[in-house]
């Protein structure tokens, strides 16, 4: 299963489709997300299969109506672009190394960001890893 680590885009297109109307109507069960998708052909199963991906992912919270699942978002929408920002950068830069003369770039880097274990600070003659 994809992670934030470990992929840059995060979520499918249907995925994002149900994130987008979790995030908009708030605690829905699977019936009444499939009926906000409108006269799509989607399997109820296939939402319910979808909603429980998600969950799975940590980006859904769910508790038990009666039969029935009610699922609502686990983070909010910017905190969900912010972690594929943060992933995005990570495979994009599994290591950087700032040079001396440079280091407003760390800075930036790290009141952005927190700790960045792929953020290395030349010194001298050796790279350091920051905290």
């Amino acid at each position: 299963m994809r992670s934030f680590a470990s992929a840059s885009r995060v979520l499918g297109e249907l995925e994002e489709r149900l994130m987008a109307i979790l995030w908009a109507a708030g605690p829905l069960s699977v019936r009444e997300v499939k009926a906000h998708l409108g006269r799509s052909k989607l399997a109820y199963t296939t939402v319910m299969t979808t909603l429980d991906r998600l969950f799975k992912k940590g980006l859904l919270a769910r508790t038990k109506h009666g039969i029935a699942f009610v699922y609502q978002p686990a983070i909010d929408r910017a905190e969900y672009q912010r972690r594929v920002v943060q992933a995005a950068l990570l495979v994009a830069f599994a290591a950087v190394t700032v040079f001396p003369g440079s280091w407003h770039c760390a800075q930036t880097i790290l009141s952005l960001y927190g700790r960045a274990p792929w953020l290395n600070v030349v010194t001298d003659t050796a790279a350091v890893p920051l905290p």
